[in-house]
């Protein structure tokens, strides 16, 4: 009879769990996104592959929370259906009902050392390599879009590297130079 009850507060929590894991998560990862979308006008592409890397460093902040939300509503739905009042009524001890919850922290505490240690250290290095090389693009976006008047003027340009050597930047507004900001070669190049 007990193992049944068990079943039945797992199955509650582990369905629970899932449909708020996947719902915060994408909230989170969402914020995260339209954050970047709005200082840097990313494009659709740079969009989802942000997402992608955003997911494992959010789903490490989520799964703790949405463990504990979890089983606060489902233990709470049980004492209020009178269930716990029907437990120990036929002699089960509370300690016993709990095993499923902490089933549950079990489970979410390894999957978050995991995250934690291995998972996410390799998204963000993905996310930190993919804002690299997407940098140039961003910054020609942000130029086209807002319409900073900026010239640019470079000594040498590297198609290799994509650097610019010898820059003088000049910011205008109206006709009239606002501020002239240089960057000298570096030595040997």
């Amino acid at each position: 009879m007990i193992f049944i009850r068990h079943r039945h507060i797992l199955r509650e929590l582990l369905r629970v769990f899932i449909v708020a894991t996947v719902g915060l998560t994408l909230i989170m990862s969402l914020g995260g996104v339209l954050r970047a979308v709005q200082e840097y006008g990313l494009v659709p592409r740079q969009v989802i592959h942000l997402l992608v890397y955003l997911i494992p460093v959010c789903l490490t902040f989520v799964l703790p929370v949405t463990a504990l939300f979890v089983s606060a509503l489902i233990y709470g739905q049980f004492a209020a259906d009178n269930e716990l009042e029907a437990c120990r009524a036929s002699g089960v001890r509370m300690l016993t009902l709990v095993y499923p919850g902490f089933s549950l922290a079990i489970l979410v505490a390894i999957a978050n050392l995991l995250l934690s240690f291995h998972v996410m250290p390799y998204f963000v290095h993905l996310a930190e390599t993919s804002r690299k090389a997407d940098a140039k693009q961003i910054l020609f976006l942000n130029i086209q879009r807002r319409g900073v008047p900026y010239l640019i003027y470079a000594d040498y340009a590297d198609s290799k590297d994509g650097t610019l050597f010898g820059t003088v930047v000049i910011q205008s507004e109206e006709g009239k130079i606002k501020r002239i900001t240089g960057a000298v070669r570096p030595p040997g190049s």
